[in-house]
């Protein structure tokens, strides 16, 4: 059956050693869809690298705000008188002289939950007792934000 086909035998053993002859290696075409893949997953893994770099050092600087808002309501208790943290574009100004500065690349906006009678509604206000007039920084990197939340009674901080 196979000779019909074929035609003779010796057409089939040339078939046989002609197809061996040509399956010995790749072809370009398919070093070409090898590469394009390796291409395209690279540069879905470095897009996520990239944004994962960034996302962690917005973190990183909320964090570090954060912890700085958290001592200073601490050193108002501690020391029984009221202190105000003021917001500039990237820098932080606290009314003991402290100031802390973000990086370059960072930006800060407040927006305060209540308006305290006698005292700056820019600022975030600490009381000898606690508490304080609340708020929202907003801490910023290029398209990205997290915001700093305080409470207003008991000064409670979240990450949000």
């Amino acid at each position: 059956m196979i000779t019909r086909i074929f035609g003779n035998r010796s057409n089939l053993i040339s078939l046989t050693k002609h197809s061996a002859r040509n399956s010995s290696g790749f072809t370009l075409v398919e070093l070409l869809v090898v590469m394009l893949i390796i291409a395209s997953v690279s540069a879905i893994v470095g897009l996520s690298v990239s944004n994962f770099s960034a996302n962690s050092h917005l973190r990183d600087q909320s964090v570090a705000l954060s912890k700085v808002i958290s001592e200073t309501r601490f050193q108002a208790l501690r020391d029984n008188k009221t202190l105000s943290m003021s917001f500039s574009d990237s820098d932080v100004f606290i009314s003991d002289n402290r100031e802390m500065a973000l990086t370059s690349d960072m930006r800060i906006s407040f927006t305060s939950d209540i308006k305290s009678h006698g005292l700056a509604s820019d600022s975030l206000h600490f009381f000898p007792d606690g508490s304080t007039n609340g708020g929202k920084v907003d801490v910023m990197m290029e398209k990205r934000r997290l915001s700093i939340v305080v409470k207003p009674l008991f000064g409670t901080i979240s990450i949000r």
